[in-house]
């Protein structure tokens, strides 16, 4: 039973169970605060009284969203994505998993989506809880957050997937009444005609760039935000520069809500509602309502022209999720950018209608948007299986398959995607990702540099250790500590013989300088050895007289090299995606270059990253 109790499965088990029912308790608190706030703003008496109502609750539950952020855990702030590539890159972020972080991230999360901010609450269960597609889910967190994947693990994803997408799904049905497709479409077998796979393609190609437009928009957007701050925020927070983020988060909540009240009672949709508006498969009628979540805002496409009603929407929201994503709060892209998407597909759908005069199925069209623009904002190609997942339909499979493709390869030629982007904009450390074709020649020569002069032949004397321990110090002005010591035959061939550690040699220096103060007694010298962390017979060799402790020690003979982990040394023509992946899967500090077997040079972790920005797209 214990052993039962301890296996990876229960574990697996309760942490889906636990995911799903964390992101059904966020959904559910965000359609709470969306029907306050419906009720809200109702209770203003004319137009402009509902305008104030409307803004005060926005202003009020976002600046609750901040202040949990701050006084949880500041660094819950944001995507969560690149924060994920950087741990499972072997970095450590000491308070980013903690107790803490997961209450900012949750109230945090809850409170910005219900203040009305363009955002998102969504890896593997925790895509597949608050989407509800186990399969893309797991492809998609695999996809965002890890270089290297273990398949080992993949079995583990899905089981994780599954169980959360059916736990969700049942608190769904049971407490919310509600069950099945996230988006409902209804297509047939074959909605669209060959002819449409170009429209298709320029669909694509349109998202594409608008991808490549969001991303490098967010990226201005970031700079103004620092330039805002130190113009102006500062000096109107004066001594408690810790108001800024409130400051900042009200003046956006109040711009969004100055621009986006008076447009339209369509911009008060949520997102969902959005997307089930641009999925359906019928017209978008002047009296349509959308009531998926039951929060009646009076949705209306086509007052006054539903082609500027939709170019308003995907304007509005392109703006508004590019600024959403720099306030302090937990902060998702996946949902807002599907509803731009879907809607840039419909808009798009409209005028093709339009100019064809025939009968076309301009839903496909939103599916599609929705995908591409997506696939090329996130950089990811799975999000063509969560679509499928999310209508419940194979009907569009080959001109989203081709679309999400393209719309990819057209951002990532003009920007990095969103998630890269998050990361450099915060420098977080990554490992290099060799994306450019002249990459892929790179070997370790071209990475590593001169390892001279911190080396150790085979025969050393313990003077010349001790003095070279103490140069490579992190004491030392403009140098970092040395903790691995590359130890060749002699000076002459540079034979690499293996790897000794700081800790080793320190440990023999230790001894050394014992042996010249204390008895040479073998009861002594064993004490010393176990003191000093060596064992007797090492000890013996060092428990001589000091004028031959200045004689040479045989560094093999005292049996302190690492010479059978192949991990610590590379031959100078291994590609450099090999090192990356020997570094980051192995955590080693340090590889060496070898040549024929002589020492050529080393390759440092901290100059790989260092360097990340040369070697990427």
């Amino acid at each position: 039973m214990t052993s039962f109790l301890q296996s990876s499965w229960v574990f697996l088990l309760l942490l889906s169970c636990l995911a799903a029912m964390t992101a059904w308790s966020v959904d559910a608190a965000v359609l709470i605060l969306t029907k306050w706030h419906a009720a809200f703003t109702a209770m203003g008496g004319g137009w402009l009284d509902q305008y104030l109502f409307y803004t005060l609750f926005r202003v009020s539950i976002l600046l609750l969203a901040v202040g949990c952020t701050v006084f949880f855990c500041p660094e819950a702030a944001g995507s969560g994505i690149p924060e994920m590539r950087s741990i499972l890159g072997g970095f450590p972020f000491p308070n980013y998993l903690s107790g803490r972080a997961l209450i900012a991230k949750c109230l945090g999360l809850a409170l910005a989506l219900g203040s009305g901010l363009s955002i998102a609450a969504a890896c593997a269960v925790g895509v597949t809880a608050s989407f509800g597609a186990p399969v893309g889910g797991v492809l998609f967190s695999i996809e965002v957050t890890t270089s290297y994947y273990v398949t080992s693990n993949y079995w583990r994803a899905f089981f994780s997937s599954v169980v959360g997408v059916v736990v969700f799904r049942g608190l769904n049905s049971l407490l919310a009444g509600s069950y099945g497709t996230l988006f409902t479409t209804e297509f047939g077998a074959l909605p669209y005609e060959t002819f449409e796979i170009a429209f298709f393609l320029l669909l694509a190609v349109i998202c594409g760039l608008l991808g490549a437009l969001f991303v490098r928009s967010f990226r201005m957007l970031l700079g103004l935000k620092k330039w805002f701050e130190d113009q102006y925020l500062l000096s109107w927070c004066g001594s408690y520069p810790g108001f800024a983020p409130f400051v900042y988060a009200a003046f956006v909540a109040f711009m969004f809500s100055l621009v986006e009240f008076p447009v339209g009672s369509f911009m008060q949709l949520t997102q969902r509602q959005t997307i089930n508006d641009m999925f359906s498969a019928g017209k978008l009628e002047s009296d349509q309502v959308s009531t998926h979540l039951e929060v009646d805002f009076g949705s209306s496409w086509t007052s006054p022209s539903l082609l500027l009603n939709l170019f308003v929407y995907v304007f509005v929201r392109f703006w508004s999720t590019a600024i959403s994503a720099t306030v302090l709060v937990p902060c998702g892209i996946v949902t807002p950018v599907f509803a731009i998407g879907a809607a840039l597909g419909r808009l798009f759908g409209e005028m093709v209608v339009i100019l064809s005069h025939g009968e076309l199925l301009v839903a496909g069209y939103a599916v599609v948007g929705a995908a591409s623009f997506t696939a090329g904002v996130t950089g990811t190609i799975s999000i063509a299986v969560i679509v499928f997942e999310l209508t419940g339909q194979l009907s569009y499979m080959i001109p989203v398959l081709l679309c999400v493709i393209v719309g990819r390869a057209v951002t990532l030629f003009f920007s990095l995607d969103m998630y890269e982007t998050m990361g450099r904009q915060k420098n977080l450390p990554q490992w290099p990702d060799l994306t450019k074709q002249k990459s892929y020649s790179l070997t370790a020569g071209d990475l590593m540099r001169d390892v001279l002069p911190y080396y150790l032949v085979r025969r050393q004397t313990l003077a010349s250790i001790k003095h070279l321990l103490q140069v490579t110090s992190s004491g030392k002005k403009g140098s970092k500590i040395v903790r691995l010591f590359p130890v060749v035959d002699d000076a002459k061939t540079m034979i690499l013989l293996g790897v000794a550690t700081r800790d080793e040699l320190e440990a023999l220096v230790v001894q050394w300088e014992l042996s010249l103060r204390r008895a040479k007694s073998a009861t002594d010298t064993d004490t010393r050895a176990a003191v000093a962390g060596i064992t007797p017979e090492q000890a013996a060799v060092l428990s001589r007289p000091s004028s031959e402790t200045s004689e040479v020690v045989d560094l093999v003979q005292l049996e302190l090299l690492t010479l059978e982990d192949e991990h610590f040394h590379v031959p100078r023509d291994t590609f450099a995606s090999h090192v990356i992946l020997l570094i980051s899967m192995h955590k080693c500090p340090q590889l060496f270059v070898t040549q024929r077997g002589r020492l050529q040079g080393s390759i440092h972790a901290a100059d790989l990253l260092a360097r990340s920005r040369r070697y990427t797209l």
